[in-house]
This record gives C-alpha cells, structure tokens and sequence, in this order.
C-alpha cells in the first residue's frame, strides 16, 4: 500500500511547563550550544557546569537555591581526562563518582570504535546504563560529525534532529561546544561556526567572548544569543582563576559575578567589531608615524603635511604621540622657535643646545626646574613652577597655538 500519514491531534499531546538545567538559561530535555574564540575558557565553563550539577551546587546566579544533583556525561575530544578534565573537576568541587567520560564505543567482538553523534544507538545505551543522567557535554560538537559536513544545512539537521528527541526523551540536556567563525561584528546567531543548522536546532545558544567594553583585562562574558523557550535573560560575566589542588597544582577555575550584565550579544559583537577597527588603523597609523621619524627628529610643521597627505587625522596623530612614547621638542625660544618631534631615543636631526631647548615631556621639564624647600605647600611649589615655565617659554599667545604640543 506504500507510505502513509502519521497524525497526532493536539488534545491527545500532554502539556507540561518546560524543564531547566539552569533556570532561564539552559533547557532540560533540549540541545544548547556554547560557542566562543579559543583560549576563553569554554571548557573551564563546562567544567564548572558539570561539578554544580554533580553536586547540586547553586548556579552562580541564585546561590542561595540549591539545585537537584545529577550524573554528567563528557565526551571530549581534545581534553585529557588525567591531566586536564579530571583536575579542573577536582578544582570546582565536581563529584568525580557522578561525572563520565565516553569518547569510544565497543562492538560485540570486543574491538573499540570511536563514538560520533551518528552513533544514536551507543548515546542512548550511556543514557539508560548511567543513572538519573542531566547533562551530556560533547566539546567539540565538530570533532563528532563523522563524515557530516558541518557546513551543509540539511546533513547537519539530519545529524542533530535524531540527538535532540533522543535529548527530550530522557529529559537529558546536551550542551554542544563549538567555535565562532572569523568575520566580525553582525548577528551573535550568524557567527556560531558551520552550518545555521546548528543554532536553529538548538533551543538555547550562549555566546562566549571577552568584554569589550573592559579590554586589556581578564573579564569574560557569556551572552545569550538565543533563548525562545522563556523570558529573555541577561548574560553572565565571569574570569578564569586559578585553584590550588594538593598534588595537581594550580587549575584554571571559573569565577562568576553575581550580577547579570546589560550588554547584549549583538551589542558586544558590534563593539568588538568596532574596536578591532580602530586597533587596526592605529597599527597602521603607528607604523607610518615610526617610519617617518625613523631617521630622526622631524619639525611637526612637515609631520602634519605628511598626514594631511596620507589621510591621517592630526588629533589622531597627537593621541598616538603619548602612546608610542614620542617626545615633542622645541627648539629656540619666542617666533623662531620650531617643535620637532622624535621617537625615544632618538638621534639625528638638527642640532639642539640644551639651553635653547624645552622638551615638552612633563618628566623632563620637572627635571629642569631647581629644587624646592620641601617646606613649601603645594600651592607655593604650582606658583614657583609656572613662573619658571613662563619665564623660560617665551612668547604664551604663540606657544599655546601651537596644536603640535
């Protein structure tokens, strides 16, 4: 007769409210994924995760509600288990007793293989052997796509459909890790890496990245870029710090604040974007200035017609000054004086008699001034500094116009 229908009318579905790892942010019985740059500490995170459920350990935004303990299922293919997930487990107080490992399956004959995400019948038999099972990491989720390309929509739905009501069935959350593509800024949901598919499957997606609003520092943010099972949740900041563990030495461990954060995904994409570009026409800007001071001082009346005609921005221009160190020198007093500028220890150019020269860093100028009665208050030292700066300047209206210094 062929193939037919299968229906299910509605009113025979059986409604229940949805079910949460970590209430708001990290569905039960669903697929999450987590995705963010290397070296950010991806797999501190999931570390962290798998010891708070292990133990019931309160998520770091409500710790004064404790949480159902539960068995975790780690399949890693780039971590070791001795030296690295075992240690960062002990680290955060993980239940090593309730957390285990599966990165190879065994065949009737005894031979091992290695377990890919094709290999529904293996993930479904761990489900079942491990008891009162919660959360199931696979990191990377590319390291087990088999020959699946990551980047083919329809092969990648294939894949994760069958995963994600395997996921439903045992009310089992797996947490997929994955990296994010190279292009910046646009939509946190486009930069996940491979294929849409992965996201679109997924009924949460968590974006990891460092703050770009705090650069230079160790601070971390974990954004939500999807989330349509519930109300819309800030993202988390955290650091990766370290932890003593006797005979194990110091552990990278992840240490949360409390307080969500405002910034969204495609808010700290964009500012990240933006920040990339300005860091990059400041290297090119800098190389350009170095080049042009290479063989020593030069007047800024040329500096600012060599920008003007390489499209520099001068207050841009004076901004980098400080940043790379350059000194600003004034040779000759009142309106035959000249500014040079010169990289740090720099030599060539013009010859300066230092008496008839007034280098404009504040150090060096405290260096001319004589000393002072350490008697005196400050405002009688200010008082004796600016009248030696005037006396020594010459011409006020003329230096101060002068926008080189």
């Amino acid at each position: 007769m062929g193939r037919r229908s299968k229906t299910t009318c509605l009113r025979d579905v059986r409604a229940e409210p949805v079910q949460w790892l970590w209430p708001g942010r990290i569905p039960r019985g669903k697929l999450t994924m987590l995705a963010g740059d290397p070296c950010l500490g991806k797999s501190v995170i999931t570390a962290d995760l798998a010891s708070r459920v292990s133990r019931g350990i309160a998520w770091p935004d409500s710790m004064e509600q404790r949480q159902e303990c539960g068995a975790v299922l780690i399949m890693s293919a780039e971590d070791d288990p001795s030296d690295t997930i075992r240690p960062r487990i002990e680290a955060a107080g993980g239940d090593l007793g309730a957390i285990h490992l599966m990165t190879t399956g065994v065949r009737e004959d005894g031979t091992r293989f290695p377990v890919g995400l094709g290999d529904l019948d293996v993930i479904e038999d761990a489900c079942k052997c491990i008891s009162n099972l919660r959360l199931v990491i696979i990191d990377p989720v590319s390291a087990f796509m088999g020959s699946t390309d990551s980047h083919n929509n329809t092969s990648v739905r294939g894949l994760l459909a069958p995963l994600s009501e395997l996921a439903g069935e045992y009310k089992v959350t797996i947490l997929a890790v994955s990296h994010l593509s190279k292009s910046m800024g646009g939509k946190s949901l486009y930069r996940f890496s491979g294929s849409l598919a992965f996201v679109a499957a997924a009924r949460a997606a968590w974006l990891v990245m460092a703050d770009p609003q705090d650069q230079g520092t160790s601070r971390r943010l974990m954004l939500p870029a999807k989330g349509n099972l519930g109300p819309q949740v800030r993202g988390m900041a955290y650091r990766v710090l370290s932890q003593e563990v006797c005979g194990l030495g110091s552990q990278p461990v992840i240490g949360w604040e409390r307080t969500p954060v405002e910034v969204t995904a495609d808010g700290a994409l964009q500012q990240e974007a933006a920040n990339s570009q300005v860091k990059g026409g400041k290297m090119v800007a800098a190389d350009w200035l170095r080049g042009l001071l290479k063989e020593g001082r030069v007047s800024t009346a040329e500096i600012q017609e060599e920008a003007r005609a390489a499209g520099f921005s001068w207050m841009s221009l004076r901004r980098l000054k400080d940043e790379l160190g350059i000194r600003a020198i004034r040779v000759g007093f009142g309106g035959g004086g000249t500014w040079f500028w010169e990289l740090p220890g720099g030599s060539g150019g013009p010859s300066i008699d230092a008496q008839n020269t007034i280098d404009a860093a504040p150090e060096k100028r405290a260096s001319m001034e004589p000393e002072v009665s350490s008697s005196a208050n400050g405002a009688e030292i200010e008082d004796f500094r600016d009248a030696l700066w005037e006396s020594i300047r010459g011409d006020e209206d003329e230096l101060l116009s002068d926008e080189c210094y």
